[in-house]
């Protein structure tokens, strides 16, 4: 009975969360799919976990049902990792991949298949008893590499997410591992679908989270996520402040409309984020104005980044017809320069403006 109620108590949350992502107009179509039929795919498995469970009688009917019950439930195992995995590389350069991810399941599926006749996975006895085939460790293994691809693609596609955000991933794969692991030790320890449920619960929470965070057209991290950052630098330590404005954005907008202007913020933010992963955070912290704080960078880095960041921009230069996209000023912050902070932010965009109608002169 405890091992029905861990399915059962699963069984809500996992449809309120299912309810709250079709009806959530905000997070991406593509991702939202994924992430549904990830969602499905554990709702079937503890389904599946209870009828075998309450499927017990001696008779040849239910020795059939678990052996279907068995078969289609090891089939569908792997294929939750799999649709999270995708939910995260979906629209990204690593999409190409996914169909190589799908060989392993359809070949675990025909494997699930053959074990009704052939015990690879499991045994059902002729008293409908259940016992682990010759090859169980097969499913723990292709479950296990599902859940690194899963948490290597999802910190390197976010990598520069905040501790916080990093910390709750790491104990989603660690309670899914911990599930898994302790199923495998012991098989009456009927947990491990409850320990996945509350993993994607606690990751669809920080995926809500998240988005709260970042900027939505940009993707960035928003201007309040800029303001905290500056009060939590403020006086304790050296931070590099970079402040970066688009030029001409209002002629880019009136000239070839919004939303090519978008395409422009879209494209600034991409490359920014892009080529200052490696030293700090980007902010869209207006609506043409970007930041970066860095914690350990020097003058030559900064204008090299900025010199990629405009090349990798040329193409969108030419058709507007301006010379540089970019204008940007930065300043070192150290505490015991400084009254604050927010006088180092001045500073830099002092220097940003200064900049701004250099390029206007030129």
């Amino acid at each position: 009975m405890p091992a029905i109620m861990v399915n059962l108590i699963t069984l809500i949350p996992i449809c309120v969360i299912m309810l709250m992502l079709i009806f959530n107009p905000v997070i991406d179509k593509s991702k939202k799919k994924y992430f549904i039929l990830a969602l499905k795919t554990v709702l079937i498995e503890s389904i599946l976990e209870i009828i075998s469970i309450l499927n017990t009688n001696n008779t040849s009917s239910a020795k059939v049902i678990s052996q279907v019950v068995n078969a289609v439930g090891f089939a569908l195992a792997p294929a939750v990792l799999f649709f999270v995995i995708c939910s995260v590389t979906h629209n990204t350069r690593y999409q190409k991949y996914e169909k190589f991810l799908l060989v392993p399941i359809l070949i675990n599926a025909f494997f699930s298949s053959l074990s009704i006749n052939y015990d690879i996975y499991f045994n059902i006895s002729s008293e409908n008893v259940y016992s682990r085939g010759r090859f169980f460790g097969i499913q723990i293994i292709l479950n296990l590499i599902y859940l690194i691809i899963f948490l290597v693609s999802d910190l390197y596609k976010n990598r520069r997410y905040l501790k916080e955000e990093k910390f709750w991933v790491v104990a989603c794969v660690v309670l899914s591992l911990m599930g898994i692991i302790i199923q495998s030790i012991k098989a009456d320890y009927v947990i491990i679908w409850g320990a996945i449920s509350v993993s994607m619960m606690i990751y669809y929470i920080n995926f809500l989270n998240n988005l709260l965070k970042h900027d939505e057209l940009t993707n960035l991290l928003t201007r309040r996520m800029y303001k905290m950052s500056l009060t939590k630098i403020n006086n304790r330590r050296s931070a590099v402040i970079i402040n970066i404005d688009v030029n001409s954005f209002k002629t880019i907008n009136d000239s070839f409309g919004h939303s090519f202007g978008d395409t422009v913020l879209k494209e600034c933010a991409r490359n920014i984020q892009h080529y200052f992963v490696e030293y700090g955070f980007a902010y869209r912290t207006g609506g043409d104005e970007f930041a970066v704080i860095c914690n350990d960078i020097n003058h030559k880095q900064i204008e090299y980044v900025f010199k990629r960041i405009e090349d990798s921009l040329i193409p969108i230069s030419k058709k507007i017809g301006i010379k540089k996209l970019l204008a940007y000023g930065y300043n070192i912050y150290t505490p015991q320069d400084y009254d604050d902070i927010y006088q180092s932010e001045r500073l830099a965009d002092e220097l940003m403006y200064k900049n701004k109608t250099e390029l206007k002169l030129e």
